[in-house]
């Protein structure tokens, strides 16, 4: 707490003093009257100037600059300047200083700066009676996260949707989860929910009636397969066809085509580079032929080289 003794021919002459010293106006100060002034006798004797003591009023928002203000200083942020910003749903503050030291108050993905926000707003909630709301805010990472949470919203929401899955996002503060919610809210198709507890807690985003509340696949995995060399059991591979998957085109697969224009080593489809099959289908086999001396290929179907016409 900012306060000062001072002394003045009257009270309120005292108090002026004292707010001109805290470099405050006398709106944002309290005062506690020491000793009332007292005149000379005669006009010649005695005669003493009041003495007031002039303190700083404190409120949530002094008590929240006063303690992250020690917090910065003991982090070693050079040029620190604290500015609040008040609106309708809270009280901002804006932290300025050495862009080299702002990196550190941050933290990987704003980890740093929300366990600072949160210990800033413990502190002032414990001198108030009601909840007073603080962010902390840092060259406008705010903004520029809010807009980074709100492209991830986007693009996992078309992901779930194409999938046909849930999908898990990391986790994340409260601030974070609400963003993604909100900005969910706005497209068609798809809902979003958290699961977890403590700071495993983080959001789901999946397509409407599709195990609501459930968790879902972590975002890292859910890979949309789309034109893409993949080796699993989906889309294209090497040779322009899948390579080793069981469905649409296979190296080693069930049925299809794969490298050397058909299919290697399936059961079904056509074989070998030379276009030849041992089996017709999938389903059916044909009746095979034996080996002939023709370059060492299969025949295509029973033909019979002796030949009674």
């Amino acid at each position: 707490m900012k306060e000062i003794i001072v002394t003045g021919a009257t009270v309120e002459e005292a108090i002026a003093n004292g707010c001109t010293q805290l470099e405050v106006d006398e709106d944002s100060v309290e005062y506690e009257v020491i000793e009332q002034p007292q005149q000379k006798i005669l006009g010649l004797f005695g005669g003493a100037p009041a003495k007031v003591r002039v303190f700083v009023k404190e409120t949530p928002s002094s008590v929240a600059i006063a303690y992250l203000t020690e917090i910065l200083t003991n982090m070693g942020v050079k040029d620190l300047e604290i500015t609040e910003e008040v609106n309708d749903e809270r009280t901002i503050l804006n932290i300025n200083g050495n862009d080299d030291d702002l990196g550190v108050v941050i933290g990987h993905r704003g980890d740093t700066l929300t366990a600072l926000q949160y210990l800033v707003s413990l502190s002032a909630n414990n001198f108030c009676d009601g909840y007073f709301k603080v962010s902390l805010n840092v060259k406008n990472f705010r903004e520029k996260r809010e807009k980074t949470l709100e492209t991830v919203a986007s693009k996992t929401a078309y992901k779930a949707v194409k999938l046909q899955k849930n999908i898990a996002l990391e986790p994340m503060s409260p601030y974070e989860r609400s963003i993604i919610h909100t900005a969910v809210q706005a497209i068609d198709g798809v809902t979003s929910w958290s699961v977890g507890e403590n700071e495993r807690r983080h959001v789901v985003i999946g397509p409407e009636g599709l195990d609501e509340g459930a968790d879902g696949i972590p975002a890292k995995y859910a890979k949309l397969n789309n034109n893409r060399r993949d080796r699993g059991r989906g889309g294209y591979g090497k040779g322009g066809y899948n390579r080793g998957g069981r469905s649409d085109y296979g190296r080693s697969g069930k049925g299809g085509y794969n490298k050397g224009g058909y299919n290697r080593g399936g059961r079904g489809g056509y074989r070998d580079r030379n276009n030849y099959s041992r089996s017709y289908s999938n389903t059916e086999r044909t009746q095979s032929a034996p080996k002939s001396d023709y370059e060492g290929s299969f025949s295509y179907g029973k033909i019979d080289f002796g030949g009674n016409e």
